[in-house]
């Protein structure tokens, strides 16, 4: 692997692609310029979403393949920045992915497992990636304490990737850091991250803080949640399926976090 600099040595990072294994994240359905039904769903891209094409082909959008490609691609250029990288999920056959022709979309194969050999002793619903209520986050967060234990505290940060939809929302990237209003707890070193790479995110990219699973006890100084994207758009939801739309958004995540590091010392 090239080095691309040395900014990041010492700098240890987790990076987290949102949902995989069976929790295949949102799904949403668009009407395309003839009419046409189109459903995109979040794990794969980060998103398994079906469209439909000028010539009337379908084509699928899913998420967690979507964020895992994002992951991938950030994973790749924080090591050649000099940075020590683990992921939360490793998939057996998922590698770096050139664009596909429409009717070839990524498939939502379910097969993402936990980075790490003591959940995945049994193939029971508890020992595969899930979410909601009854799911598995807290392994997300278990992985992160290993990774990070004998780390030094200021040199940790945790980026769980996301694609969100939401029509409330701006057509803008978001950076979630972990805040309990009714406790009043706010996490002011990953705030302060979050405003430091906006810039890098583009225009209209914004901050907001919640109390979310993947944040909450995480022990890295930084963690955040990223919606890289917003399925409630179309052109967002089409911007998954391009190869070159997902590298820049990989690039904007890492100019973002060598901004904060620049700032930081």
């Amino acid at each position: 692997m090239g080095r691309l600099s040395s900014d990041l040595k010492g700098w240890h990072f987790v990076l987290d692609p949102g949902h995989g294994g069976l929790d295949p994240g949102a799904v949403v359905e668009h009407v395309d310029d003839n009419g046409n039904r189109a459903y995109v769903v979040e794990d794969e891209y980060v998103y398994d979403v079906e469209h439909v094409d000028d010539n009337g082909n379908r084509a699928y959008v899913v998420e967690d393949e979507y964020v895992y490609d994002v992951a991938l691609r950030v994973y790749m250029m924080l090591r050649m920045h000099g940075a020590k990288v683990t992921m939360t999920l490793l998939s057996p056959n998922h590698l770096i992915r050139a664009s596909n022709l429409i009717e070839h979309t990524f498939v939502n194969e379910k097969n993402e497992v936990y980075n790490s050999a003591g959940f995945n002793r049994g193939n029971s619903r508890s020992h595969w990636p899930n979410g909601g209520r009854n799911g598995n986050l807290s392994r997300r967060v278990k992985i992160s304490r290993t990774v990070f234990k004998n780390v030094p505290k200021k040199r940790s940060i945790f980026l769980s990737f996301h694609a969100d939809i939401d029509d409330r929302s701006p057509e803008a990237p978001l950076v979630l850091y972990y805040e309990n209003r009714r406790s009043r707890r706010v996490d002011v070193p990953s705030r302060e991250f979050s405003q430091a790479i906006l810039s890098a995110l583009g225009a209209g990219a914004y901050v907001r803080g919640q109390n979310l699973a993947v944040l909450r006890n995480n022990p890295a100084h930084v963690k955040v949640l990223l919606e890289l994207r917003n399925l409630a758009y179309t052109d967002h939801a089409w911007a998954l399926r391009f190869e070159e739309l997902r590298q820049r958004d990989a690039e904007k995540v890492v100019q973002g976090i060598l901004n904060y590091v620049g700032q930081s010392g």
